[in-house]
């Protein structure tokens, strides 16, 4: 009966912990462990949302650093890459 238990509340509450990290602002850490059917499908959309927010976040960085160097009007900037480039 534990091992039954186990199998349905380990998984939502490490999905829990990490949503709660994520929603906390520390985006940093992904749910690694394997589990099987909705919690699998559970932790897979958690963890795309911590790479989503991961790629943002180091995109953001990315486009941050030139202004902050102090780039000038005529400065070359590099062109958006990876998953947010524009078509």
């Amino acid at each position: 009966m534990n091992r039954i238990l186990d199998a349905i509340l380990l998984p939502i509450g490490e999905g829990n912990r990490v949503l709660a990290q994520i929603s906390a602002g520390k985006i940093d850490e992904l749910i690694s462990h394997t589990y099987n059917g909705d919690h699998e499908k559970m932790k897979l959309a958690i963890n795309n949302v911590g790479s989503v927010l991961q790629c943002l976040q180091n995109e953001l960085g990315r486009l941050t650093v030139h202004p902050m160097q102090g780039c000038s009007r005529n400065a070359a900037i590099p062109p958006v890459s990876g998953r947010f480039a524009g078509s």
